[in-house]
């Protein structure tokens, strides 16, 4: 991309991102902004560099979601250690998996057919890494599809299974349409009795950069079709 122009704007909390466009402006409309061009790559800024603590995560923008989840309590203080050390190895895997994807392409620039070489050994590894993944996974628990309350620092959900306040949980959130899956380590910190089960709040302690990345990605969809409704149904009322 050449001669990129570097924007630096914010989003309804906790959302932000940068943006390198070769043209374009981003216009903004009250707390919201939203980027006018044909040629733009947006990079999301990571959760964590606009993260509130505490009670301030109620000022995370959420929204309305239906998904496919599955959910595994972790048992004891070795089960948690054991899952952060799997989550920390995934994180540098894709760190080693840019660096080499950068390196690819730098082959492919001198030797077109080296680079698709390279880059056909580069998928089967990650294929094989995610069926050793997916075999790993306890298949006692499946994909249930679940209404949820999701933001970028955790969601809330009801089920019938005890669950307890404090207790770590292990999540599978699949997202539609994209059908993509993100693993998180959540903590409760809500469990509210109802007649059918439990109101679960959870907060999510633990994602990889690629999974963050994709959860605030989906939010800023979903909440850019909320906009879009609410403001044609506004203009359907001035007629």
């Amino acid at each position: 991309m050449s001669a990129r122009r570097e924007l630096a704007i914010s989003f309804v909390p906790p959302l932000a991102m940068k943006v390198y466009a070769t043209e374009g402006v981003a216009k903004r409309c009250g707390r919201c902004c939203f980027i006018v061009s044909t040629q733009a790559c947006i990079r999301l800024i990571g959760v964590d560099q606009v993260m509130w603590k505490g009670d301030e995560r109620r000022r995370f923008y959420r929204v309305d979601d239906r998904v496919a989840l599955r959910f595994m309590r972790l048992r004891d203080n070795n089960a948690v250690s054991a899952e952060i050390a799997k989550l920390s190895l995934d994180t540098r895997i894709e760190e080693v998996d840019a660096a080499l994807m950068q390196a690819i392409s730098a082959l492919a620039a001198q030797s077109p057919e080296g680079g698709r070489v390279a880059e056909l050994f580069n998928r089967k590894l990650a294929l094989v890494l995610e069926s050793q993944t997916a075999s790993s996974v306890n298949r006692q628990a499946t994909l249930v599809t679940r209404d949820i309350n999701l933001s970028a620092g955790g969601l809330a959900f009801s089920t019938d299974e005890p669950v307890e306040l404090g207790d770590s949980l292990l999540l599978d959130v699949l997202f539609y349409p994209e059908s993509r899956t993100i693993r998180a380590l959540a903590r409760v910190v809500a469990a509210e009795p109802q007649n059918d089960g439990y109101r679960l709040r959870l907060d999510f302690e633990r994602l990889t950069d690629n999974d963050r990345e994709l959860l605030t990605g989906h939010i800023m969809r979903l909440q850019s079709r909320q906009l879009r409704r609410r403001d044609q149904s506004a203009q359907s009322e001035n007629g």
